[in-house]
């Protein structure tokens, strides 16, 4: 009888281990300890962007390792704070993409909790737009190269490619991006009847709102 008791007692011990073990991976709570062990080699300005950059494969950033440079990361990686607990983060994985500045830039909501601290994806609620007039709202990251001003809350993003692409403008809302611009741009070749030479001419077309 007793070994059985020593069995369950033995059994609910394991078990309550578990639980515990699972619960503190799970809360935000933990998130103090680990950062304070952050890569201290690392030059960031801020312990966040650290924590951030040791667990960026947790976050799944800058996946493709050959991408990402380390000392541009330091240089153009940026905290704001927007309020007593509340931070946007910009997280950039290298200075200059296809786009241009700030296209590998990902911008993180760091928000401080009673239960600990939360640090998730920036969303941004826009609008995809077709040739035929079809309008889809979806939630994505934003997307192409990006700008940020802190002092508006403003996001500025840009994508041309083969010619076509848009202009985005959102604004900082409710923990996300609210969509409050999409012009839609063609850049096309056409020769100066002057010079008689090639030049680019820019044409856009305000879609939204």
């Amino acid at each position: 009888m007793i070994e059985i008791q020593q069995l369950v007692s033995l059994f609910f011990q394991s078990l309550a281990s578990i639980i515990i073990g699972t619960s503190v991976a799970k809360n935000p709570v933990g998130i103090n300890e680990r950062m304070a062990s952050a890569d201290t080699k690392s030059k960031y300005k801020d312990e966040k962007l650290e924590y951030i950059y040791k667990n960026r494969s947790n976050f799944q950033l800058c996946n493709e390792e050959r991408y990402f440079s380390n000392s541009q990361s330091e240089q153009y990686s940026q905290v704001y704070q927007i309020s007593d607990t509340k931070y946007i983060i910009k997280f950039a994985c290298n200075a200059i993409g296809y786009y241009g500045r700030g296209q590998n830039d990902v911008y993180l909501l760091y928000s401080i909790r009673d239960n600990g601290i939360d640090i998730g994806y920036i969303y941004a609620r826009s609008l995809i737009y077709f040739n035929n007039g079809l309008r889809i709202w979806s939630y994505r990251l934003p997307y192409g190269a990006k700008n940020f001003d802190p002092e508006t809350l403003t996001l500025r993003a840009s994508a041309v490619k083969n010619g076509k692409g848009h202009e985005e403008e959102y604004v900082f809302e409710n923990d996300e991006f609210k969509l409050t611009k999409y012009t839609e741009l063609s850049i096309r070749r056409r020769i100066n009847t002057e010079t008689q030479q090639y030049e680019l001419v820019q044409e856009s077309e305000d879609i939204y709102p």
